[in-house]
């Protein structure tokens, strides 16, 4: 063990670690010390106390470095060990006794000195006008200020009881002294209000040492600290005025925060509602970096912005506002960053950007419950820790609809995207699910337009800066995009930018409304994000193709979710249809940019409040309208995926005749529903029917396969010695075509890999690709000799290109219409069925399809001309 002298050479050396001078020799006693700093080696800004005895060690605190005191054991780690069981116990007891007996100290010390408090300001007269350091600093006499003969002013501190308990001289010169005696950890000085009226303490428990000053060459919040009985007090400027509305946390009594309020340099005003987690988090900063960004002045030095930190981690107020994670509708009410829009009593900004209304700051809660949380007149505010608010206005709600509101009618896409930007609301109340469409074509045909047009219903038309985002982004960063834009619209231009793998997990995350599970740090489920939102999406390809770029397929729950919509309108302009006399579609595209990024935001708050109005009635009359559609708009046999699509093409057209009849648009009556209807049959027509999406995908898996391997893995039954590497079947070939046997485990592994096999074999039967076996069985015997008499294989024949032809894409080149190609005739000729007339019409008329083409061009096809080849049901040769 160490010996005595040892031990005052680590209790020096620690002291003078601490920035503590002069307090040779060392007092040993365990009694409190005082001696100087390294800034005052003079001054007795330090304290320390020096225990020898049993368990030897230092307790000791500089005031000049915060005041925070500090415990050294002067025993090393290992050195501990060595103590005995009992000495050990004695330690324990004897710090227990001095801590109960410093606190006893410190509360008789304290009573004390209110009482003398009481006792002086009972005698001193009030603070009048003549007041040296009022005059000074510009402040008029208030109630409860006291003026000693001096002409010192005394100002009453009171703690968070409302109790006097002790008091601050200020003399001419700004000097603070406060009266001799421990004060209380929280206090305050009441400021009555500017008309004179009595009221509330400003906050209702300010941290100690804090107040919050209106005047002088730096007002806003202060700190002061007395660092001892005989010692000046330090005063630190911390931040600007910085002022708390009131506590807030959700509806579970959880997600503490507060919400701020502050100006900055141009007198602009800003709040925020800042979640307390921030404070814990491993990078508090934010909070700093939040304030700074939006115009907060604050001290540089460490110091101050440790003191912010405590102030807000401290600070504590009776006034209770609910807080919301997420933009939209809650209740009644439709939260935005900057405003809260209410069925009956619609308020100001209470949100963060921008200049907030005068005279509506945010009055306590008026019915607070037994569980903590308010009822129904408790205010809301969005409480996020993203910055920036896309949901920003300009311009006149007059000015939008005659310039973007106006030269969208005539142009379906873009009718139907501004249409999209009045449904986002009505998910909610429809009950339906997240999604929306993409607009796919080739460069520069104005699907960012239609984008930018609909993004001015919420903010700023713009993609730079404005409400229209980027798919450039990871997973997690559209998660937490999804959860700002909840019951809004959500642009996302260019899908062609992001990877193949974060749009197909894009595709279901946002139909679903629900974001990643995720876990704490210490292992349970953090909260998850979930959202609602309308989405619109370009890109210069569509969604199955962006997937399959990364070997990826296209399931139907995605393509059901986003959309594919055609943006070529077929008009030869691109995606536009009518002009609106603009000389040409750039002309138009250019104005109609700038008119989305001059008025922009007011429509879809006018929207709101017009259907906060009329709700109910409403949402009756949009779910009659809906069912009606869908059976007006889908054929009789369309499959539910495809009457799922049309409630979405519905919801739009139904949201557009809601605008047009509130007189948000200039469209005539049934304008959105005509746009609605022409984008969904563009869309069923790519699609290729009203079949179920999965069918299809079966199918086209099908014929890739026979496409890419009916020569190479299927063995010739002709030629039973030749080699045949990774056999999958047999092939079978006569005077009408050729048949494909395949085995059964290689029909269910590889032909239909990724889908059911029973339903893959049900679709081909069904569809004429399979041929069925004998007694209804649904295989067949190869036509081989086999040493398994058992042996059964699906027999398919194929739909294949003849070499050099066009693109067949779903529509008869005699009729113009769209067909569904159904069997193969005696000669070995097209027929066609013209679905729309509901009758079956050869569209060869006995022709070979070679002639049949030449009297027709095909307008998707690759080549110049007529086509001279077509697509033929056939048996592969």
């Amino acid at each position: 063990m160490p010996s005595h002298s040892e031990l005052l050479e680590r209790a020096a050396a620690a002291l003078t670690a601490a920035g503590l001078t002069n307090f040779e020799p060392l007092d040993a006693s365990g009694a409190l010390a005082m001696c100087g700093t390294s800034k005052k080696p003079n001054g007795q800004a330090g304290r320390y106390k020096l225990h020898m005895d049993n368990f030897p060690r230092l307790w000791c605190v500089n005031y000049h470095e915060g005041g925070e005191g500090q415990t050294v054991n002067l025993y090393e780690p290992h050195e501990i060990e060595l103590l005995s069981p009992a000495e050990k116990a004695a330690l324990r007891e004897r710090v227990a006794k001095e801590k109960a007996a410093a606190l006893e100290a410190r509360e008789k010390a304290q009573k004390a000195a209110a009482q003398r408090a009481g006792q002086i300001l009972e005698a001193l007269a009030q603070a009048g006008t003549d007041n040296a350091y009022l005059t000074r600093k510009e402040v008029p006499p208030m109630r409860g200020l006291r003026q000693d003969e001096d002409g010192r002013l005394v100002v009453p501190v009171w703690d968070c009881a409302g109790k006097l308990a002790s008091l601050q001289y200020i003399g001419a010169d700004g000097g603070k002294r406060f009266l001799k005696g421990p004060l209380p950890r929280v206090y305050y000085f009441s400021i009555p209000a500017k008309d004179g009226s009595k009221a509330d303490p400003l906050p209702e428990k300010l941290p100690s040492g804090f107040s919050l000053r209106t005047g002088g060459k730096l007002p806003g919040l202060w700190h002061t600290e007395v660092k001892g009985d005989d010692s000046d007090p330090v005063e630190t400027w911390v931040c600007g005025p910085l002022t708390v509305q009131g506590a807030t946390r959700d509806e579970n009594g959880v997600a503490w925060g507060l919400l701020l309020h502050w100006q900055d340099a141009d007198g602009g005003a800003h709040s925020w509602a800042m979640p307390k987690a921030l404070l814990a988090g491993k990078d508090s900063s934010a909070v700093l970096a939040r304030l700074a960004d939006e115009g907060l002045p604050f001290s540089s030095g460490q110091r101050a912005k440790n003191l912010l930190g405590r102030f807000l981690t401290e600070y504590q107020t009776r006034r209770r506002i609910r807080c919301v994670p997420r933009t939209g509708w809650h209740g009644g009410a439709f939260v935005l960053p900057d405003e809260v829009l209410y069925a009956q009593n619609p308020l100001g900004q209470v949100g963060r950007v921008g200049q907030a209304a005068p005279g509506k700051d945010l009055p306590p809660s008026q019915s607070e419950n037994k569980s903590g949380t308010s009822g129904t007149d408790e205010k809301l505010v969005l409480q996020t820790r993203t910055p920036g608010n896309p949901f920003r206005t300009a311009g006149t709600l007059d000015g939008w609809r005659d310039t973007v509101g106006a030269w969208t009618a005539g142009n379906s896409r873009l009718l139907l995207a501004v249409c999209a930007a009045f449904a986002a609301p009505l998910l909610e109340m429809c009950g339906m699910e997240s999604g929306g469409f993409n607009f796919s074509g080739q460069s520069s045909s104005g699907k960012t337009t239609a984008l930018v047009a609909a993004a001015s219903v919420w903010g700023r038309g713009a993609s730079s800066g404005g409400f229209v985002q980027n798919w450039r982004a990871t997973s997690n960063g559209l998660e937490g995009m999804a959860a700002l834009y909840s019951d809004s619209l959500l642009c996302l231009d260019e899908i062609g930018q992001a990877p193949g793998r974060t749009v197909q997990e894009a595709a279901y995350m946002l139909g679903n409304g629900m974001g990643k599970s995720r876990a704490s740090q210490d292992g349970s489920a953090r909260a998850v994000k979930s959202w609602r939102c309308f989405i619109l999406s370009t890109g210069e390809i569509g969604l199955a193709e962006k997937i399959r770029e990364e070997g990826g397929r296209a399931r139907a729950g995605q393509e059901v979710r986003l959309v594919d919509i055609p943006a070529d309108a077929g008009a030869g302009m691109g995606i536009f249809e009518e002009l609106h006399d603009h000389a040409s579609p750039q002309a138009f595209a250019d104005v109609l940019k700038q008119s989305a990024a001059t008025h922009y935001g007011h429509a879809v708050r006018a929207f709101i409040r017009a259907l906060q109005a009329e709700r109910e009635k409403a949402g009756a009359e949009l779910a009659r309208f809906m069912e009606r559609g869908v059976e007006d708009f889908c054929p009789a046999d369309a499959d539910g995926q495809v009457r799922r699509v049309a409630r979405r093409f519905l919801l739009c057209a139904g949201a557009g005749e809601m605008a047009a009849e509130w007189g948000l648009v200039p469209w005539e009556q049934g304008a959105a529903v005509a746009a609605a209807r022409t984008c969904f049959e563009a869309w069923l027509s790519q699609r290729g029917g009203a079949g179920a999406a999965e069918d299809r995908a079966i199918l086209e898996a099908v014929r890739l396969f026979l496409e890419q391997h009916g020569q190479s893995r299927f063995q010739d039954v002709d030629k039973p010695d030749a080699v045949c590497i990774n056999r999958v079947g047999f092939r079978q070939a006569d005077e009408t075509g050729t048949t494909f046997y395949v085995l059964s485990e290689s029909f269910r592994a590889e032909v239909c890999k990724g889908h059911n096999h029973r339903r893959a074999a049900t679709v081909l039967l069904e569809s004429g690709l399979l041929l069925p076996g004998d007694g209804g069985n649904i295989k067949r015997r190869p036509p081989i000799p086999s040493p398994a008499p058992a042996l059964q294989c699906f027999a398919c024949s194929c739909w294949q290109r003849v070499p050099g032809l066009a693109w067949w894409c779903g529509r008869c080149v005699v009729t113009g219409r769209e067909i569904n190609m159904q069997s193969r005739c005696d000669r070995g000729f097209e027929e066609c069925q013209a679905s729309s007339a509901g009758e079956n019409r050869a569209a060869t008329g006995g022709m070979p399809c070679e002639s049949l083409l030449t009297h027709g061009s095909n307008a998707h096809s690759p080549l110049p001309g007529p086509v001279t080849r077509a697509w033929r049901w056939w048996r592969a040769p």
